[in-house]
């Protein structure tokens, strides 16, 4: 019988708790920091006091110095240690004046690393590239990395097929990109103000399509077209917060219009990952969906958001900041009442039996068995009687050499390690 030995570390300390609320705002902050209603950074604060985000994503960034406020802002409201990425002047060549506007990132280096930046060049204005990662203290033995990539856009404004095309043609420099930078079955975020007017758009279209590498999910996608006063969903409309413009900046005429977006990668929705999207998190923040063609500050009765956050997001912008969560597990924290650890350890593993062999210390009785590989996912599942103090063989088909996890329970004891095939 050939066999390879296994690395265990006997004893493991279980992360008890819980999954991990990882919160994503994205916002179009308006010509910040400039723009005709400056001054604007203690609106935001209270704004982002309230939902406490561990990413912002921010469109209509005008400098390098907009972002570090608002950095430094983030870390003043004292629940995360924030940091930013690289403001990088649009690479594009769509132009001067407005197109010049770019896009951001500020996140808590508490819960994220990140690992790089790119700028994705397209035929109008740049899409943001950030690849994070959570800084699970399981890391450092031997958790497989799950990437974020997270990319920010801000796709051309304003009706007529001209623009239409531009949207779609920003949208196909970005697909682009993907297919020919990105591993296939990558965890993408896809958010920013997309100035799509209806779900017929060809640009929402291709974005959406199932048939891409990296097929994206709009969560409100069922609710159908969201253009005209007959839509039932308004709750979902982003733009405008304002009736009427303040100072002769952004949008006026109410809230009537779907602009901005957070899309999904399909696999933030799959059971077994270790990150997935947090079903009913994703909001307009505000909108109730009872101030159609009014002012956000409309909106305040039986809003769970207070007023005074209302009149902030009023004067902040003429865009309402997209919200939704993620959670964040991995196999070594899903155990959330555990009564007391085993002292079962794991002897071999054969190539020949497909099989792990373990000692059960004192588990014993009709055992739930889970093996999962190194970023989570479950592998393996199924229920075996033990004896204790006794050798037990478990058939397991490796998928190839490096890290594995087992977890065995019986209600009232869980044995949990990692191992290592070669």
């Amino acid at each position: 019988m050939r066999r390879a030995f296994i690395i265990v570390s006997l004893f493991l300390p279980i992360a008890l708790g819980c999954q991990t609320n990882l919160r994503i705002m994205s916002y179009n902050l308006l010509q910040f920091p400039t723009g005709n209603l400056e001054g604007r950074t203690d609106t935001l604060a209270n704004i982002c006091d309230y939902y406490r985000p561990h990413i912002l994503l921010i469109q209509e960034l005008k400098n390098a110095q907009g972002l570090s406020d608002v950095t430094a802002m983030m870390n003043q409201l004292g629940y995360g240690s924030f940091d930013y990425g690289t403001f990088v002047p649009q690479q594009s060549n769509g132009g001067g004046g407005s197109n010049s506007l770019q896009q951001g990132i500020v996140y808590d280096s508490n819960v994220f690393e990140l690992k790089s930046e790119n700028v994705v060049v397209t035929t109008y204005r740049d899409v943001n590239e950030f690849v994070l990662y959570v800084d699970d203290p399981e890391l450092e033995n031997g958790l497989d990395t799950t990437y974020l990539y997270v990319y920010v856009t801000h796709l051309k404004s304003s009706q007529g097929a001209d623009n239409q095309t531009l949207r779609l043609e920003m949208v196909n420099d970005w697909l682009a990109y993907m297919e020919e930078n990105i591993p296939a079955g990558s965890h993408v975020i896809l958010a920013g103000d997309f100035n799509l007017y209806t779900n017929q758009e060809p640009a929402y279209i291709a974005l959406t399509n199932e048939d891409n590498l990296f097929p994206l999910t709009d969560v409100f996608a069922s609710f159908g077209d969201w253009s005209g006063s007959a839509f039932a969903h308004k709750e979902i409309l982003t733009q405008s917060t304002r009736l009427n413009q303040i100072y002769n900046d952004g949008a006026g005429g109410g809230m009537d219009d779907r602009f901005d977006f957070i899309l999904l990668s399909s696999s933030l929705f799959g059971d077994d990952e270790m990150i997935q999207y947090s079903t009913g998190s994703y909001k307009s923040l505000g909108n109730t969906g009872n101030c159609y063609n009014m002012s956000i500050t409309d909106c305040a009765d039986g809003n769970e958001v207070p007023f005074d956050v209302l009149q902030s997001m009023y004067y902040m912008s003429d865009h309402l900041p997209q919200v939704c969560s993620l959670t964040y597990s991995n196999a070594l924290n899903t155990h959330q009442a555990v009564i007391q650890q085993s002292d079962a350890r794991i002897m071999y593993f054969s190539h020949d039996q497909n099989a792990l062999e373990l000692w059960t210390g004192t588990l014993s009785g009709l055992c739930d068995i889970s093996i999962f590989n190194a970023s989570g996912h479950l592998i393996s599942k199924s229920q075996q009687t033990l004896q204790a103090s006794s050798g037990t063989v478990i058939p397991f088909e490796a998928q190839g050499s490096g890290m594995y996890i087992i977890e065995i329970s019986n209600g009232n004891q869980v044995f949990r390690d990692r191992f290592v095939v070669y």
